[in-house]
């Protein structure tokens, strides 16, 4: 019985490392890229290729107490699958979109008021080539990350058993702005603090998965960045 727990275990963390790997989804925002009339994301290559699953996510103040019921794009060629979601997510409502090229496009938002009323948004959303936004990226006493992230917005940093707290420092490159850092940890539900640059992330002993998302915008066109940190620790060994 304590082997067959022991296989489990094991396998559930497995399955976690590799769920966490899996460049499925390219969020240019913890919470998907926040509406604005000019934004935008980077990109890079495979992210591109493979379709770039992103969201639009549209605040409370806009819908008026209402929901998104229509959305459209000016370039097919470069935007396809638009799903709109109905479930409000930290006070916001979504859209999701695929992005098959680099381009440009306009968004055209048709909000249903809480007054049932039709009002419209435009958001010109632009997809270019991925650009590494830090100069410096580091946790507790590692190396700097920035080297990392030069050809991809993800990496898993393995940190010490031993270690339930570390300060993490961002320093963006010039035309960069960060806007935040989110950590984000699972144990049964999901859980999200905001941390402030050069302060302390606390781990969680008993989360499933922790992720850090690093968000930062490009102070010239407005396009949005976020690079991502997957937190693991040595497997559980189960003594018999």
């Amino acid at each position: 019985m304590r082997r067959i727990i022991s296989f489990l275990m094991s396998m559930c963390f497995v399955l976690t490392l590799v769920l966490a790997v899996l460049p499925t989804h390219v969020s240019a925002s913890a919470m998907g890229v926040p509406y604005a009339k000019n934004t935008g994301v980077g990109l890079t290559a495979e992210q591109v290729k493979n379709g770039a699953f992103l969201a639009v996510s549209l605040p409370e103040k806009k819908l008026e107490g209402g929901k998104i019921v229509k959305v459209s794009s000016s370039n097919k060629k470069m935007i396809t699958k638009i799903e709109i979601s109905q479930v409000l997510v930290y006070q916001h409502s979504m859209f999701n979109f695929i992005v098959k090229s680099y381009g440009k496009t306009t968004f055209t938002i048709t909000v249903r008021t809480g007054k049932n009323k039709l009002k419209k948004y435009k958001c010109n959303f632009s997809a270019v080539k991925y650009n590494c936004p830090v100069s410096s990226v580091t946790l507790g006493e590692s190396e700097n990350f920035a080297s990392e992230f030069k050809n991809d917005i993800s990496l898993r940093y393995n940190r010490a058993l031993e270690s339930n707290a570390e300060k993490i420092s961002i320093k963006p490159k010039n035309g960069w702005k960060l806007t935040s850092i989110t950590h984000f940890y699972y144990d049964q539900k999901q859980y999200r603090e905001t941390i402030k640059n050069n302060s302390i992330i606390e781990y969680h002993e008993n989360a499933l998965n922790e992720e850090i998302y690093i968000d930062l915008k490009n102070k010239r066109n407005g396009v949005s960045q976020t690079l991502v940190i997957y937190i693991s620790r040595a497997p559980f060994i189960y003594e018999n």
